[in-house]
């Protein structure tokens, strides 16, 4: 159930606008208030500040939000297997009917039909209520997490004279971002001060890429 495990984590970052407005330069200690802050930066050039931001790689590269929504997919773990259990059966019984249903009489290869029918209908309702479960869940698991993202961030972005963020994969979506210089891109930069004053004891580093899965296929 890849769709519940992965595609749904779309609502982490629904509160990242594409556009990020931060305070000027001036107004970065009035950010820094309370709480831990990024390590001081050259501000950037005086001007209208641009710089850019990749957020769709904030659940795999910010440790504590990973480490977060590690916690999320283990908790739907059995719905998971249950899911790919389901999916074996229609797979099998379509395939029955497929080999064997030309010789089946009427009655065996209806009935074949009819469990194949229930058994769809099964999957389509379970996979909606898991991955409608797994969003509401998953808002608990990562809000308070995507709160202190979005405070660091603004303090991350003041304290370098930034007036605008841009979101870069949003951005492209829309044909809205066509160039950008090299070095404009803060998103490894962002979350290694992020992973610096929130630690996570025993999270793999933000450059070491994840270890390779093999989830369920979608039907």
């Amino acid at each position: 159930m890849e769709t519940t495990r992965r595609d749904t984590l779309s609502f982490l970052l629904t509160g990242f606008p594409l556009m990020m407005l931060v305070q000027p330069a001036s107004a970065s200690t009035e950010s820094a208030e309370s709480g831990q802050q990024p390590s001081s930066a050259p501000a950037a050039s005086s001007g209208f500040a641009v710089r850019l931001i990749n957020t769709t790689v904030f659940p795999e590269k910010i440790q504590e939000l990973a480490r977060r929504i590690e916690q999320l997919n283990n908790e739907f773990e059995p719905q998971r297997k249950s899911l790919t259990a389901l999916q074996q059966q229609i797979n099998e019984t379509t395939e029955k009917l497929r080999t064997q249903g030309p010789t089946m009489n009427p009655a065996a290869r209806q009935q074949e039909s009819d469990k194949l029918e229930s058994l769809q209908k099964r999957l389509e309702r379970e996979r909606e209520d898991t991955e409608a479960d797994y969003n509401r869940r998953g808002r608990d698991y990562t809000g308070p997490v995507l709160e202190k993202i979005r405070t660091f961030l603004d303090t991350y972005a003041a304290q370098r004279g930034i007036q605008l963020l841009l979101d870069t994969a949003a951005a492209a979506q829309i044909n809205l971002l066509l160039y950008a210089a090299p070095g404009l891109d803060l998103t490894e930069d962002f979350i290694n001060e992020y992973n610096k004053v929130y630690p996570v004891p025993g999270a793999r580093p933000a450059n070491q890429p994840a270890p390779a899965t093999q989830p369920p296929k979608k039907p």
